[in-house]
């Protein structure tokens, strides 16, 4: 997926050649329009713009942490807390109150 900035036939070719569909919107005055989902653009709007919230967070922006377990678990984080209506977010949430989190099992 990408803007109508990258609506070229070379760049829908390459994708097509990688046996993937393109979903690119297409410029206004472009002669042969084809089909386009306006539902999965929606979806890359969203995955672009939690991209921008991490990068809120300065030591994800500028990979502070050498080793790639300690940087996934800080995008993880950074992810919880810019995101706060996620279902992880929800259920962490439930247990720091107390309340015992479906996939949590009490002993």
């Amino acid at each position: 997926m990408a803007d109508k900035a990258y609506d070229a036939d070379a760049i829908r070719r390459l994708i097509e050649r990688h046996h993937a569909v393109p979903n690119i919107p297409y410029k206004s005055n472009r002669q042969r329009k084809g089909c386009f989902s306006p539902v999965l653009y929606r979806g890359r709007n969203a995955i672009e713009r939690m991209f921008c919230r991490l990068k809120d967070f300065r030591r994800i922006a500028t990979r502070y942490d050498k080793l790639a377990a300690n940087f996934l678990a800080a995008v993880q984080i950074a992810a919880l807390i810019s995101c706060p209506s996620s279902k992880y977010f929800r259920q962490a949430s439930s247990l720091a109150k107390g309340g015992s989190g479906s996939s949590v099992v009490s002993v």
